[in-house]
């Protein structure tokens, strides 16, 4: 029987350098923003979390009629997650 590796249950958040999220910052931008979306992917954008990057995308995926999904992940040796992917989940 195979033994599948599974991320151990350690911080899956780190520390916040501020007090809003991704998603609060972008709701106060918008009114500095010129163009039509509010969550718009940008080169840079810091999540604190793999759920807030999942809202942060899924918020943007309604605003263009696709959905996503959770896709592959890593762990380290100390079997703490590296790497989580989101992945497009739309009509081919």
């Amino acid at each position: 029987m195979k033994k599948w590796n599974v991320g151990a249950n350690g911080p899956d958040t780190r520390t916040p350098p501020s007090t809003k999220t991704a998603i609060e910052r972008r709701l106060l931008e918008m009114n500095d923003r010129r163009g039509s979306e509010i969550f718009e992917p940008v080169v840079g954008t810091d999540f604190d979390s793999c759920q807030e990057a999942y809202d942060f995308y899924n918020l943007y995926s309604w605003e263009h009629g696709f959905g996503i999904r959770h896709g592959r992940s890593r762990v380290n040796t100390n079997k703490y997650k590296l790497m989580h992917e989101l992945v497009c989940q739309c009509a081919v």
